[in-house]
């Protein structure tokens, strides 16, 4: 059973994740430039992006299919952990995965959410394998069958999305699995 704080942090979190994006994704064209939260890699000018073009989508439609696993896969994460060890993750991944992307990424503008997302879903899939715990395992094989489609979203062949940008996700959700391996946190009960 989730406690009630648990779904009082749940709903903050949702609403406040809803409105930043929707407040930026309306906004942001007023009173910026297209290109200015994006990541090119390798172009210093653009390094900002490591942490920025989380925030920026194409249209409404490209913010629509990045937030609704975005708050599926962070609403698990607070469940099984808390809010504290979700913001942890968010920094390390924006970290880890924005700078492999403007280290070694295709070039082009990079925006979205999706990398994060899809280091949400690496993490999720592959903890049990480091934690052996079996609440994490069926937790994984569960989020790995809902969410198998992604695996598409990891294809070079497909015009406009960043699919390095999503193996890169993908890769540094496993390594905050494999590092927080032994973490223990007190309020994990579901």
């Amino acid at each position: 059973m989730i406690k009630t704080l648990k779904i009082k942090t749940l709903l903050l979190f949702n609403i406040f994740t809803i409105s930043i994006f929707l407040i930026i994704e309306l906004l942001f064209p007023l009173f910026t430039t297209p290109t200015m939260f994006c990541l090119i890699p390798r172009n210093i000018d653009y390094i900002t992006g490591v942490f920025l073009m989380h925030f920026d989508h194409a249209d409404m439609a490209h913010l629509g299919s990045n937030l609704t696993p975005l708050l599926i896969l962070s609403s698990l994460i607070i469940i099984k952990k808390n809010i504290k060890f979700l913001t942890t993750f968010f920094v390390l991944s924006f970290i880890l995965s924005g700078s492999m992307l403007w280290l070694i990424g295709q070039g082009g503008c990079h925006i979205g959410v999706s990398v994060t997302v899809f280091s949400l879903w690496g993490f999720i899939v592959t903890q049990g394998i480091f934690t052996k715990s079996i609440k994490d395992i069926s937790t994984g094989l569960v989020v790995g069958f809902l969410y198998v489609s992604f695996i598409y979203g990891l294809s070079p062949f497909q015009e406009g999305v960043s699919w390095d940008g999503h193996l890169y996700g993908l890769i540094t959700g496993i390594i905050i699995a494999s590092l927080l391996k032994k973490q223990k946190v007190k309020n994990k009960s579901f």
